[in-house]
C-alpha cells in the first residue's frame, strides 16, 4: 500500500462537533493527585485531619508540600496516611529527617525537585551544569529506589526543551527514575504549543498538575473550568495517551483546601464531560507538524502515527477528519489503495484542495485536476 510519510493527506470530511470521550482511568477521582495542600490550606489542618479530608473526598494519594514548620509533623503526616488508607505519592525537595523516614517505612515517593537554571555561555553549557547541580539527589534517588520529577518553576529550568535535556542527562550520568513533573500555573507561556511539548516531554512525564488557564496569567491560579484554554489542553493530554499522575491543586493561601479542591474535582469533571469541539481548520497542520517531528527524529516513527484528537488514528491509521466516533468498521483499511491517492494535500506549504498523488517507484507527483498541471513532486 502506498503510505507516504510526507506530505501528509487529510481527506476532506466535515463533522460538527465531537462526542464527549471517557476520561482515561489516571483521570479517575481516586488516582488524582492532590498538591499544594499543606502550607498553602488556610485551615492549617494537622497531619489526622488532612488525611481524612482526602478520604472524604474520595482521594487516596497525596504529593506532599512543606515548610520549616511541618518538618516535625513527617512521621505523623507518613502514620496519618497509613491509617487512611492515603498513599504518599510525592515529596517536595529534599531533607534528610524525610529520606530517613522513607526508608523506616519502606516509601518511596517521587522526589520532586526545581529544575534549575544556570548561568552558563551555551545550551550544552547550562544543560551540564543544571545536572551537575541535580547530581547530589539524583544520584541519591537513583541509588535508594526513589524517581525523580523535574519540576518546571519558571526560567529557562522551566521550559519544556530543557527540562528534556536535562532528564536525558541525568539518565545518562545513572538516574534511570529522572522525569518530570509538569505544571499548567507555571506553564502559562506555553499554551499555544503545549500539544508539542507534550510530544517532546513524552515518555519522560511522571505527574502533570492542573489549573484554570487563562493568557497571560491573569489570574495566575484559577479553578479547573473556569479558565479560556485548559480544556483544550486537557484534550491535547487525553489524547497523546498519557498514562501518568494527573494533579489537582489548592495553592490559594487564604482558602480551605478542602474547598479549592472540591471546585476543582467538579471542573475537572465537567471539562471531561463536555462536547468536544472539531478543530477540522487545525487537523491539516497537526498531521504535517507530526510528520515533520517524526522525519526529523533519529528514531523510527512507529507502524501507525498517534492520532490527532477525536479522529481515527492510534488503532487504525490515518484516514483524514472523520471524527472516530462518527467510524464503526474498518474496511477502508483492508482496501488496497495502491499506487493512486486523492483528495487535500498540504505539501511543502502549499495546499491543492482534490489534489491527485502518483507513486511509481521512489518518485512521487502530485496533479492539480482543477488546474489540469502537476504542481509539485518529491522523492
Amino acid at each position: 500500500m502506498f503510505r507516504p510519510l510526507a506530505p501528509i493527506l487529510a481527506l476532506a470530511c466535515f463533522s460538527g462537533a465531537v462526542a464527549a470521550a471517557t476520561a482515561p482511568p489516571n483521570f479517575a477521582r481516586e488516582r488524582l493527585v492532590p498538591w499544594c495542600i499543606v502550607p498553602f490550606d488556610s485551615a492549617e489542618r494537622p497531619p489526622e485531619e488532612r488525611a481524612l479530608m482526602l478520604k472524604e473526598l474520595g482521594l487516596t494519594r497525596c504529593a506532599y508540600d512543606w515548610r520549616a514548620e511541618h518538618v516535625d509533623q513527617f512521621e505523623a503526616e507518613i502514620a496519618a496516611y497509613a491509617k487512611h488508607g492515603i498513599e504518599f505519592t510525592a515529596f517536595w525537595g529534599e531533607h534528610e529527617k524525610a529520606f530517613e523516614l522513607f526508608q523506616l517505612h519502606g516509601l518511596r515517593p517521587q522526589i520532586w525537585k526545581t529544575c534549575p537554571s544556570p548561568d552558563a555561555p551555551n545550551q550544552e553549557a547550562r544543560v551540564e551544569a543544571a545536572a551537575e547541580a541535580l547530581w547530589p539527589l539524583a544520584k541519591r534517588c537513583a541509588d535508594d529506589g526513589f524517581p525523580l520529577g523535574l519540576y518546571n518553576h519558571g526560567g529557562w529550568g522551566g521550559e519544556p526543551e530543557n527540562l528534556v535535556a536535562v532528564c536525558r542527562r541525568l539518565r545518562e550520568r545513572g538516574c534511570p527514575g529522572a522525569g518530570i513533573v509538569y505544571n499548567f500555573h507555571h506553564a502559562h507561556g506555553r499554551i499555544d504549543t503545549f500539544a508539542e511539548d507534550l510530544a517532546l516531554m513524552e515518555g519522560l512525564l511522571l505527574c502533570v498538575n492542573l489549573n484554570g488557564m487563562n493568557a497571560g496569567a491573569q489570574p495566575k491560579i484559577l479553578d479547573i473550568g473556569k479558565g479560556e484554554h485548559e480544556a483544550a489542553m486537557l484534550r491535547a493530554l487525553v489524547d497523546s495517551g498519557y498514562t501518568g499522575d494527573i494533579g489537582i491543586i489548592d495553592h490559594l493561601p487564604a482558602e480551605d483546601s478542602r474547598v479549592v479542591l472540591e471546585r476543582n474535582l467538579a471542573g475537572l469533571e465537567e471539562v471531561l464531560a463536555a462536547p468536544r469541539p472539531f478543530p477540522q481548520n487545525r487537523v491539516r497542520h497537526w498531521y504535517r507538524d507530526q510528520a515533520r517531528r517524526y522525519l526529523a527524529s533519529e528514531s523510527p516513527p512507529p507502524a501507525v502515527l498517534p492520532a490527532f484528537p477525536g479522529l481515527d488514528g492510534g488503532g487504525w491509521g490515518h484516514w483524514g477528519q472523520n471524527p472516530e466516533a462518527d467510524n464503526f468498521d474498518h474496511r477502508l483499511n483492508e482496501v488496497d489503495l495502491g499506487t493512486v491517492v486523492s483528495g487535500f494535500v498540504s505539501h511543502f506549504g502549499s495546499q491543492t484542495p482534490k489534489g491527485v498523488v502518483f507513486a511509481a517507484a521512489d518518485l512521487t507527483v502530485l496533479l492539480d485536476p482543477v488546474e489540469g498541471r502537476i504542481v509539485d513532486s518529491w522523492r
